[in-house]
Parts: C-alpha cells; sequence; structure tokens
C-alpha cells in the first residue's frame, strides 16, 4: 500500500483494492494465530511457555511465635512532673482553647553527667 496515497480523494476501485488487501493480511494473521495456538496445545499444558502449573499441595502453615509469660521491659516509675505544651489561646483567630486529651506519655530520665 501506498504511503502517500491520500484516502479522502482516492477512487473507489483503489479504496477497494486497499480493503481486499488489509483482508488478506488479516487472513493470514488470523491462520498464524491458529497454528501458533494448536502448537501450544499439542504440549498439553495450558498456558505460556515457562509457566509453572500451580502447586497441588497446600502451604504449610507457618508456626506462631512463642509467647513469653511476661513482657521483660523495663518498668516505669510515677512521673514526678506534668509539662503541658498546648497553647491556650488560638494563634490564627484568637479564641480560647480548652479540652483536648493526653497524646503521649513518657519518662524522661536525666543522667548526671560525669566530671572526671
Amino acid at each position: 500500500m501506498d504511503t502517500e496515497l491520500d484516502l479522502t480523494t482516492a477512487s473507489r476501485d483503489t479504496l477497494l483494492a486497499i480493503i481486499a488487501e488489509q483482508r488478506a493480511t488479516i487472513a493470514l494473521l488470523q491462520q498464524r494465530v491458529a497454528s501458533l495456538e494448536a502448537r501450544l496445545n499439542i504440549r498439553g499444558t495450558p498456558g505460556m511457555p515457562g509457566n509453572k502449573p500451580a502447586s497441588t499441595r497446600p502451604a504449610p502453615r507457618k508456626a506462631e511465635r512463642k509467647r513469653r509469660p511476661h513482657g521483660f521491659a523495663r518498668v516505669r516509675m510515677a512521673p514526678t512532673q506534668r509539662v503541658e505544651h498546648a497553647v491556650e489561646v488560638c494563634p490564627d483567630c484568637g479564641s480560647h482553647l480548652s479540652g483536648g486529651w493526653v497524646q503521649r506519655t513518657r519518662e524522661v530520665i536525666e543522667v548526671p553527667v560525669a566530671l572526671a
């Protein structure tokens, strides 16, 4: 087929010849696909070459971890001081803020500096 052909101005006979050529190409491609599918099915395994069949045995279950009688973390002491970091007034509109809840607590351990 001529790549420079303008299909909007081509004659009816030229357009019919192009359609016939395309149909012949499609028929050849369909035959090729059918022959490849036949070759694939001769092997007796479905799917693409290289695919492994699914295992018929179920996968072994992963053993659960051993449960300990209790945790071995350091026990927290009672807090000696409470610091609130919340603002009392909104920085944008200036309205009074109240309420809320404790988001997170932690114990701060201060280690004295050893002078040598």
